[in-house]
């Protein structure tokens, strides 16, 4: 049986499942293959770098979002 292997490649923010806060600091990991399990290759390290580039902008959106919300005296919420 072939060992299945992740890398961390970036943390995240989902919203709550009523959608009214967000779960801070959820790690998102992507699949590696056996053989590279410990390095990456070039294509494996270019995707990393998108993804994560992506996670970000979209994590500073939800934080921002929810630093407005709480300025405009919303409710905080616990993660």
């Amino acid at each position: 049986m072939k060992k299945e292997s992740y890398k961390q490649i970036a943390i995240c923010a989902m919203r709550n499942a009523d959608g009214n806060g967000l779960l801070l600091d959820i790690p998102l990991y992507i699949k590696v293959g056996e053989i590279n399990a410990g390095r990456i290759t070039a294509i494996e390290d270019e995707l990393i770098g998108r993804v994560s580039a992506e996670m970000m902008k979209r994590y500073d959106s939800e934080i921002a979002r929810h630093i407005a919300n709480l300025k405009q005296g919303g409710q905080a919420n616990a993660c």
